[in-house]
């Protein structure tokens, strides 16, 4: 059995671990005993952290996925994405259940390592698709060999890990000892290249605020809007229940300015779908356009290195933190990362069909 990491070596580079948490936990740890870390640091944002630690929960609830493939697919969307708090505690938790540290290497080198059979490396294949362009392809899809729901699941849950990799990694979520081997191992091929902007992206030019059109109030306008992108999540009738609910939970409870959660979703999904046709229906619903002018380059430049990066630069974290708070900046990642989940499944799905 292959030795999964030397016990003297120092934590791969790959992991962007902060020397200090950019948003502080409501209470000082010495050091953080596991999943400590994540729900000191929720505090900070309650309701928002209680409701994904519910629907968290809920997924694994009837889930369509097997958990052996459900865990593959969490720990590749983990190591695509430089999240090491899910990368850590998934790990272990994989070789508490009896995964081999071979196979837990393997999953660095992706889909085309020998080990993997057809099945698994197809799953790869996707999320990994699905990290670097936010749709699996159609030759991809069609030789999964998994159900309808299933893929559509993939789709989701690559995209929810994606999504908490940005958060707790632009946050700055406290390290915590019980994960740090497995923040040891160097992968086996190069990593894949980041997400790129589009090429043909407006460039964002700041713009006074009193030229800023008038907004009214969304609730919500990072979760789905139109009745067609509804109509389509409700293929997987369990996922569009648990969006609902988050929803209904969340409104008349966000932080973030509505017309900031706005921007960041005009700007997401411009990054995310502007080759789509599904998208048209959700700048209709926004009042906005695939090529609708931005004026925060801020704002945007953080939008886009979450796209890009799955974290904030500390240039672009320290101008934000001099207007967010520490709930606003964690409902700024959540909604960013939450607009590119629901883009995976919609792009998928739109180009498979």
């Amino acid at each position: 059995m292959a030795q999964l990491v030397s016990p003297s070596a120092p934590i791969h580079a790959r992991w962007r671990i902060p020397d200090q948490p950019r948003v502080r936990p409501i209470i000082a740890l010495p050091w953080w005993p596991p999943f400590t870390a994540i729900n000191a640091t929720a505090g900070r944002h309650l309701r928002l952290f209680n409701v994904l630690f519910g629907l968290y929960a809920a997924s694994y609830a009837g889930e369509a996925l097997r958990l052996p493939d459900r865990e593959l697919l969490v720990l590749r969307s983990s190591w695509n994405a430089r999240g090491y708090v899910a990368w850590g505690h998934h790990v272990n938790g994989n070789l508490l259940l009896g995964r081999r540290r071979d196979a837990i290497a393997a999953i660095t080198a992706g889909p085309d390592h020998p080990s993997w059979d057809p099945r698994r490396a197809g799953l790869l294949r996707a999320v990994d698709e699905l990290y670097l362009t936010q749709e699996i392809c159609r030759d991809t899809w069609s030789a999964l060999d998994f159900t309808g729901p299933q893929r559509i699941e993939i789709c989701a849950l690559t995209g929810f890990y994606e999504a908490f990799a940005m958060t707790t990694s632009s946050i700055g979520l406290p390290f915590d000892g019980w994960s740090g081997k497995p923040l040891r191992i160097a992968p086996l091929q190069p990593s894949l290249p980041e997400p790129t902007l589009p090429a043909t992206l407006l460039a964002v030019e700041p713009r006074e605020s009193a030229t800023m059109p008038s907004l009214p109030w969304w609730p919500l306008p990072w979760l789905p809007q139109s009745a067609p992108l509804w109509k389509t999540l409700d293929r997987h009738p369990r996922m569009a229940a648990l969006l609902r609910l988050l929803r209904r939970t969340m409104i008349g409870h966000t932080k973030l300015p509505a017309a900031d959660a706005r921007l960041v979703t005009i700007r997401m999904l411009q990054l995310c779908a502007a080759h789509t046709e599904w998208v048209r229906d959700e700048f209709d619903a926004l009042e906005a356009s695939i090529d609708y002018p931005l004026g925060d380059p801020i704002l945007c430049a953080a939008v886009d290195e979450l796209h890009t990066s799955h974290r904030i630069t500390d240039h672009t974290w320290a101008l934000l933190r001099d207007r967010y708070t520490d709930a606003q900046l964690i409902e700024l990642c959540v909604a960013a990362g939450t607009v590119r989940m629901v883009a995976m499944v919609a792009n998928t799905l739109e180009a498979v069909d």
